[in-house]
Parts: C-alpha cells; structure tokens; sequence
C-alpha cells in the first residue's frame, strides 16, 4: 500500500512590506517579467538532493523560446530535462514519505513528485511545456508538465518567482495549505496536474498547514536585483500516528532588469518529514543560472556532436559494418584499459549496441575479447566471453579471402619464410574462427600491420594471431 500526498491551497495574500522612495532612478523602475515573441532566454540547472541512501545530482541545460507577447503577460515554450546521477552510501533507515514541495508561494501546476526519486518525473527527460506567465511572475496557464523529485515542482517554472507590484523593497505571500494522504495500490508518490487534482480511489486523510516566502532586496546596481528570498512550510501532524511535514530554507535570487528575466537563482532547503519516532531531513539545493550567448552556442555545438557520434554508432551497430579508425582505436584503449569499469563499460556498450555480425576490419576487437576471457573479473570475463562467442561464430569473416590457394606440386620444394609474407595471404586470429585477407607490410613493437586488398590498413598484435601466423612472421624477420 503506497501513500501519495497532494497540496491545495486556500489562500493566498502578498504583503509590501517597505514600499520604495520617491526619487526616479533604475532601482526604482518595477521590476518585471518580459520575454519577446523568438527569444531565447537559456538556464543551466544543478539540483542536488541528499537523501539517507544516497546523494542525487541532477543537471542540464532549459531554454525558453517566446511565442507571443501582450501587454500585460507573454506565453513560451520550454524545452529540457535534467540527467540524473546517485551515489550511495551506506545501509541507513528510512521511509516513504511524500509532502508539499519547496519554492514558496503557488506557481501554477506543482505536484508532489516522488520524495526518493521512486517514480519517472518529465522533469528528469527532456520534454516541453507551454507557459502563459503575467508580468509580475505569476504563471496564468501551463500545458504540459516537468515534474522533478523530492517535491520541486515543475522545473520549467523554477524561473519565474512573484514581484509584487515590482516596486517594493520587501514583499510577502502566505497562503493556507491542505496536505492530502491517500493510501492506493498506485505507485507511491505520482505526480500530480494542478494543485487540488485527485489521486484516484482510496482512503483519504487531509491535514491543515501553511507556507510563506519572504522576499527582500539585498543590492540593487540599476541592471542586476539581489533579492534574498527565505521559505517557511509548516504541517504539523494531528496525532502521534499522522505525519508532519516541515520545509525551511533561503537563499538569494537574482533579476536582470536588462532582460525581464531571473539572473540566477541559488537556495538551500531542509525538508523534515515525521512519522510516529521516525524522523527523516533531506537537505536539497538548487542552483540555476542564466546561461551567456557564448555558453549556450557551445552547449547547443555539443549537443549537435553528440547526436552526430550517436547516429554514427547507431550506424556501426549494424551487421557487417565497420567501425570507423578513430572509433577502433578508442575500443582498443577502452578494452586494454587497468581500469575494470572502463572496460566494463566498453563491453556492455558493445553488447547493447545489438551488433550481430564483427566486420573483417575488427578482427583485433574480436581477438581482444578473446584476450579478456582470462580477465581476474568475473564479471569481464563473462560478458567478454558472450561477445568473443558471438562474433567469433558469426563475424563477417573475409567473404572473398577464404579462397583455396593453390597447392604446390613439389612436396620437397624449400620455402623461404621470407617470401611467405609476401603477397596476399590468409591470417586467421588466435581462436581459429577468424579469418582475414591481406598483405604483411611490417612488425614493429610486437604489431603486426597488414594492407588489405582494398587498400585499408590494419593493425593487429602479434599476440592475436594463430601461432602459425606468429611463427611465419617471426621467421620471416629473421
């Protein structure tokens, strides 16, 4: 039986706290939201969570594109997603919880998300969303949804905090909450649409609350606001059996006036949840910056290769293809690697790649996986044995270098060793099973380079090949 939890509030009311002077100047122009219709106003988001089991790092780039602009409010398209990482430690307790989550006063759609990460959130994909937002920060519409972990919301709305009326110094909103528990055989802790929506069928256990934000203006220079922002949730639990929830935490964010939009942003919090004895903090922090022209065109670049490189894999997993130089060489590096996990690794990518067939250009890959069979990891030693067994049996082994050479008629005739390297020959690799065609060219540190009939080179070592090939290589250097 899973719990979820879902927040609505009931209320909500901004408080100018100090109002700002009389003089005209920059700092006293109102601060305001502003994104034109084919702007790109692009973030880079890093969200760590530091959870009992293990520490969660969550980062990557979103952008905002406008769409059209009114007067008083604008709509965008968001598009992005955060990569996640963990690292764990050691065995420690902990329970299922679920809760409101941070970041102050209602912005639209937020749900409570999975407060360990159990669930997929859109916010951890790539994804977009459409965003009607006013003037003042407020979000007026939102189709679609990013949800993140730990009750963060929506990560497309982290950008947008309310302005007041953009010409106070100090400004406040509070508002009533209602935590909503519900015991479901659903997965524990889904995200949720809009505050109040349902959660589908089972009991329900509703407790009262309230949170506040507090926003003061720290330094304002007339282009960038330092304003210091402090949150405060706070749901205590009815009865010794119910549970409580409490969020504090601050920090500074900060708005170009320049460009109408969120600067950077940074803020820790500390999320308590208790149960009964058991009590659980999972201190979270959040850092977001707007990301320069120069930045984001080099983010953009490398995001264009990595899809390149990944369409250029997707094409060397096919059967029979080859893969390219710089590629082969870089599986080499990986599989010779001292290093267990980048070996590992290499291998599980070469096995997930569902390559069936090993082009003749490989054949020193395959050999290596051959090599690997006696690796002290068991775990190496298995998966490099499933794959020398699988292209061994089915590589492409040279379609035309199987040909029958022509047999000598004189048994008694001497051979010179030298002068059976030279020409094309048959090489065939340690296992026996694979097979090339080409012309020795030179041994040189214990690799041997061959010329194949298309004019390639190859580069095998000695070790890799059969011992016949070996002993006529050694012979004819001699």
């Amino acid at each position: 039986m899973s719990r979820s939890y879902s927040v609505t509030v009931f209320a909500s009311i901004t408080l100018a706290i100090i109002l700002s002077g009389t003089s005209v100047s920059a700092a006293d122009q109102p601060l305001k939201y502003a994104v034109k219709p084919e702007q790109v106003v692009p973030y880079q988001v890093t969200i760590v969570a530091d959870t009992p089991s293990e520490t969660q790092t969550m980062k990557g780039v979103i952008t905002f594109r406008g769409v059209s602009a009114e007067s008083d409010r604008f709509t965008v398209k968001y598009f992005g997603g955060l990569g996640k990482t963990t690292k764990a430690k050691g065995q420690s307790s902990g329970g299922r919880f679920g809760g409101r989550g941070p970041g102050g006063p209602p912005r639209g759609p937020r749900g409570p998300g999975a407060i360990f990460g159990q669930t997929a959130m859109r916010g951890l994909t790539q994804t977009s969303n459409e965003l009607v937002v006013a003037n003042d920060g407020k979000v007026l519409s939102m189709t679609g949804d990013s949800q993140l972990p730990f009750v963060l919301g929506n990560l497309s709305l982290m950008v947008f905090e309310p302005l007041g009326d953009g010409t106070q110094k100090s400004w406040k909103t509070e508002n009533g909450i209602t935590i909503t528990e519900k015991d479901s055989s659903g997965p524990p802790f889904g995200p949720r649409g809009f505050r109040g929506s349902p959660f589908g069928e089972g009991d329900e256990t509703s407790t009262g609350g309230s949170e506040s934000t507090t926003y003061n203006v720290q330094q304002d220079d007339g282009k960038l606001v330092t304003i210091k922002r402090s949150y405060q949730l706070s749901s205590p639990a009815p009865t010794g059996k119910d549970t409580g929830y409490s969020l504090i935490g601050d920090g500074n964010i900060v708005f170009n006036r320049e460009l109408n939009a969120l600067d950077s942003a940074a803020y820790k919090l500390d999320f308590t949840i208790g149960s009964g004895n058991s009590t659980v903090k999972i201190p979270v922090s959040v850092e977001l910056t707007r990301m320069t022209d120069e930045a984001y065109a080099a983010h953009v670049k490398e995001r264009e290769e990595m899809i390149a490189k990944s369409q250029a894999r997707s094409e060397e997993s096919k059967s029979g293809v080859p893969y390219a130089r710089a590629r082969r060489k870089e599986i080499l590096e990986h599989l010779k690697s001292d290093d267990k996990t980048v070996v590992m690794k290499e291998l599980q990518d070469i096995w997930i790649s569902n390559k069936r067939e090993m082009h003749k250009d490989d054949a020193d890959i395959v050999a290596r996986f051959g090599e690997l069979n006696t690796h002290a990891d068991i775990g190496i030693r298995h998966l490099a044995g499933q794959l020398h067994k699988r292209f061994a049996v089915e590589a492409v082994a040279a379609k035309d270098s199987d040909k029958t050479m022509p047999k000598d008629d004189n048994p008694f005739k001497t051979v010179d060793p030298a002068a059976s390297l030279k020409g094309m020959r048959t090489w065939t690799d340690a296992t026996g099973k694979f097979k090339i065609e080409a012309e020795f060219v030179e041994l040189k540190d214990k690799t041997v380079f061959l010329k194949q009939k298309d004019g390639k080179d190859l580069e095998i070592e000695l070790s890799a090949l059969s011992k016949a090939d070996q002993e006529l290589i050694e012979k004819g250097k001699k």
